[in-house]
C-alpha cells in the first residue's frame, strides 16, 4: 500500500426563517499519491439502491450503485444541497395547507479533475404522514446516461 489520500469538508444548516431551511454538505479531496490503492482505500461515494433509505440526503447519492463512483483520482468535489421551503409554496395551494405537505428540491453533483462526472437533481413532497418523503429524481452528467427514479 502506497498513497496519500486528503479531503476537507464543511457542512451545515441555514435557517432562513419563513423562507425555509437550507442544508449543505460540500467536501473537495483527491489523493495526493496512489502509487499502490487497493479497493477498500478508494474514495467510495455514498450511493442507494434502495427503495427506502435512512440515510441523510446531505451525504449520499439516491440514484447511483454503491461503488459506481469510486476512484483513486487527484481531485474531486462532492456536492449535496437541500432546500426545505416548510410550506413556502405549498401552504398557498388549497387543501396542502391542511395536508401540512412541504415541498423539498435538491441537488447532488461530483466532479473529477473540475469536470462533472454526475449529478442529480430532485424535487419532492415531504412530511407526508409525518414521517414521509417522496422525491423524484433525475441524474446528469458526462459518466452516465440521464436516468429518473423515485
Amino acid at each position: 500500500v502506497d498513497y496519500a489520500k486528503w479531503r476537507i469538508g464543511i457542512d451545515d444548516d441555514i435557517n432562513m426563517k419563513i423562507g425555509g431551511l437550507l442544508e449543505y454538505n460540500l467536501a473537495i479531496g483527491g489523493f495526493l499519491n496512489s502509487n499502490s490503492v487497493f479497493t477498500p482505500d478508494l474514495k467510495h461515494f455514498q450511493g442507494n439502491r434502495q427503495f427506502a433509505s435512512v440515510t441523510p440526503y446531505t451525504s449520499a447519492f439516491q440514484l447511483p450503485g454503491y461503488y459506481k463512483f469510486s476512484n483513486a483520482q487527484r481531485f474531486y468535489t462532492e456536492t449535496h444541497i437541500q432546500y426545505h421551503l416548510n410550506g413556502l409554496i405549498t401552504n398557498k395551494i388549497p387543501g396542502f395547507k391542511k395536508l401540512n405537505w412541504f415541498l423539498v428540491t435538491g441537488v447532488n453533483g461530483i466532479t473529477f479533475n473540475n469536470k462533472l462526472a454526475y449529478g442529480e437533481w430532485m424535487i419532492g413532497l415531504e412530511n407526508i404522514l409525518k414521517i414521509m418523503r417522496v422525491d423524484y429524481v433525475r441524474s446528469f452528467g458526462n459518466a452516465v446516461p440521464a436516468t429518473d427514479g423515485i
